[in-house]
């Protein structure tokens, strides 16, 4: 479930690449592209893995011409979910230290670095900062709530996957809480490109799995 294909491989390095190629920098013996890899096929992942990463990379490209800072958004991607554990708190957190590091490391500037790993810690409550591209990192990693219901139920199922430790009952009912507090607020989705593309498909989505979840 939620393997990724040849061409989505091939996807993948062509976008980090590219990504490397705009903001100069060299990544020796693909040692950083390689720990991406790595981090992102851990086997606990059910849903916060490749698949994720390519999907929103994908969405990233549509829209990457509306964006201030398009390769800070495309950099806080790529790291954003790199430490995932559904048994801590402080993943985003972990995460954007590492992009910051990162960011470091390959000379991009302090103010870069910062402003990427800012962007990671927006992802934790999907509420938006001062920056604006934080509402379009929002609405990308969103992006999955708004998919075709056999990709939406693989998600729902790599994240039953990610949360085995609880038993049933527990997991049900917190995860309809939260499903539920998305689809109180106002707009699921912060721009008008994505609320256009996914809105209406993701409530539709989101009413379905809580249904489902308090059966």
């Amino acid at each position: 479930m939620n393997q990724v294909s040849n061409r989505e491989l091939s996807f993948l390095k062509a976008n980090w690449d590219n990504f490397l190629y705009a903001v100069s920098v060299v990544d020796p013996e693909e040692q950083e592209y390689k720990l991406i890899l790595q981090n992102y096929q851990e086997p606990q992942r059910g849903y916060h893995n490749l698949k994720h990463i390519q999907e929103t990379l994908s969405d990233f490209e549509d829209v990457k011409e509306m964006l201030q800072n398009p390769l800070e958004v495309q950099m806080a991607i790529w790291y954003h979910d790199i430490i995932y554990d559904s048994t801590k708190q402080d993943n985003e957190e972990v995460s954007a230290r590492i992009a910051l590091n990162a960011a470091q490391k390959f000379g991009l500037g302090d103010s870069f670095g910062k402003r990427v790993h800012d962007l990671i810690i927006v992802t934790k409550g999907h509420l938006p900062s001062d920056n604006p591209d934080s509402r379009y990192l929002i609405d990308i990693d969103f992006g999955i709530l708004g998919k075709d219901e056999s990709r939406f139920d693989e998600y729902e199922q790599g994240i039953r996957k990610e949360y085995s430790q609880y038993p049933d009952k527990m997991y049900n009912y917190g995860r309809a809480e939260i499903l539920k507090g998305f689809l109180e607020r106002d707009f699921l989705y912060q721009t008008d490109y994505f609320r256009e593309k996914y809105e209406a498909n993701a409530r539709k989505n989101l009413q379905k799995v809580i249904e489902i979840l308090q059966k």
